[in-house]
């Protein structure tokens, strides 16, 4: 799933990982591709891509993922956006 800081919510829902790679390439292009394997990796180390280490749990601390953006706690963010 990709997440925005803009929205604090997330911006896609779940997929696996195959499905993941076509879509951000169709997203981001060639050249995004450059980077997506030290995003994975991040991701593997922290479970965000985000580049200061930011872990899942601050990422979602204030989200808007849920009706009239409220907040939501990460098993319903998953449950909404990944299952």
């Amino acid at each position: 799933m990709e997440w925005s800081t803009i929205v604090d919510a997330p911006t896609t829902y779940g997929v696996d990982l195959d499905k993941f790679k076509e879509n951000y390439k169709d997203e981001y292009g060639k050249s995004g591709m450059g980077e997506l394997d030290q995003r994975l990796d991040r991701i593997a180390k922290h479970g965000t891509s985000a580049r200061d280490g930011t872990t899942v749990r601050e990422l979602i601390s204030c989200n808007r993922a849920g009706e009239n953006e409220e907040c939501l706690t990460e098993e319903e963010i998953l449950d909404k956006y990944c299952r």
